[in-house]
């Protein structure tokens, strides 16, 4: 989670407790928090969704059966 995702979930907590209390503009607490939190989800999705995916991870066993099949196919075994 980058920084300012974090900044902007913990100012929606305390937004949202603020709507909890008896203060005026209650209405409008809760709905900054809300409206913290979808841009927050937003930037997740978003983040999600443009990750590439991990590249495969090298394995010994699999490139060393390679190399046999090679072998054999090139010896004629």
């Amino acid at each position: 989670m980058r920084r300012w995702e974090t900044l902007a979930a913990l100012l929606a907590v305390i937004v949202a407790s603020l709507a909890a209390l008896h203060v005026p503009y209650r209405l409008a607490f809760a709905l900054i928090a809300i409206a913290l939190i979808l841009v927050v989800g937003a930037s997740r999705i978003r983040t999600g969704m443009l990750r590439r995916p991990k590249s495969r991870r090298f394995d010994a066993t699999e490139r060393a059966e390679r190399i046999r099949e090679e072998r054999d196919r090139r010896f004629g075994r």
